[in-house]
């Protein structure tokens, strides 16, 4: 899937100031990736032997080094936690919405990983750029998605009104449905998909996570937890969670 990028509402300053809660911080030791003039500190976890590389982008507010020591480097996989523009020790730049998912390729290329050995794996704002990813990289192995967006332009909405952005309410759906239609990006995806989403999620609707196993292609699996919230899913839920994203990884050979 190719984008053509050719109008900037979602790179506006407002809506990266409303919609982005970058932190600063330092990282030991980082994996810099070079893209559109930005360093990104990336944080990358390698394990001997292992069979695949996962692709992760994280939540708002958070960084790489909230990775670190992870309960998901426990898996039998690389990670390579990728960072945005202007979030932890990457290039103080201000994140945009739109721009960053030409990131995408800059990071992809950086692995020299067959596609096919990649797992692109997208937590909460993180699978905007997760599902793009799998459409432009629709022979990648896997892809999961935690607390998850369906509807793009609902999350912004919550914050900034097209009037504050200069644009019409026509023209701010029609530029959603161009960059962000999460169903279309998915149609494209050939490879297995992971829905894993909090039953009492209070900061994105489990609903969200419903409607994308509805779009994505088989093989595909949903799994709702019962308890956690949208920033406990994993903490709450470890065992559980682990052995979920385990069972998938394993149905991948």
């Amino acid at each position: 899937m190719e984008l053509n990028y050719t109008h900037d509402i979602y790179d506006h300053p407002l809506i990266s100031e409303k919609y982005f809660f970058p932190r600063i911080t330092s990282l030991e030791n980082p994996y810099l990736v070079e893209s559109q003039g930005n360093t990104l500190a990336c944080y990358y976890h390698r394990v001997e032997g292992a069979s695949y590389t996962v692709v992760h982008f994280h939540g708002n507010a958070e960084v790489c080094a909230d990775y670190v020591n992870s309960a998901l480097n426990t898996l039998p996989c690389n990670i390579l936690y990728v960072e945005y523009a202007g979030f932890g020790a990457s290039s103080k730049a201000r994140p945009k919405l739109l721009s960053m998912l030409k990131d995408i390729d800059a990071v992809v290329a950086s692995l020299a990983v067959p596609v096919e050995k990649l797992i692109f794996f997208g937590r909460s704002v993180g699978s905007i750029y997760a599902v793009n990813a799998a459409a432009c990289y629709p022979n990648a192995a896997g892809l999961v998605v935690e607390s998850g967006v369906s509807d793009v332009l609902q999350r912004i909405i919550l914050r900034v009104f097209p009037e504050e952005v200069g644009v019409s309410w026509y023209a701010m759906e029609h530029y959603a449905r161009l960059y962000f239609n999460q169903q279309t990006k998915l149609q494209y995806f050939k490879g297995k998909t992971l829905i894993l989403h909090s039953q009492h999620d209070s900061v994105v609707d489990v609903s969200h996570a419903r409607q994308l196993y509805t779009w994505a292609n088989e093989p595909k699996t949903l799994h709702i937890f019962k308890q956690g919230n949208h920033n406990s899913i994993l903490s709450v839920n470890q065992k559980a969670y682990l052995d979920t994203v385990m069972k998938f990884l394993e149905d991948l050979d």
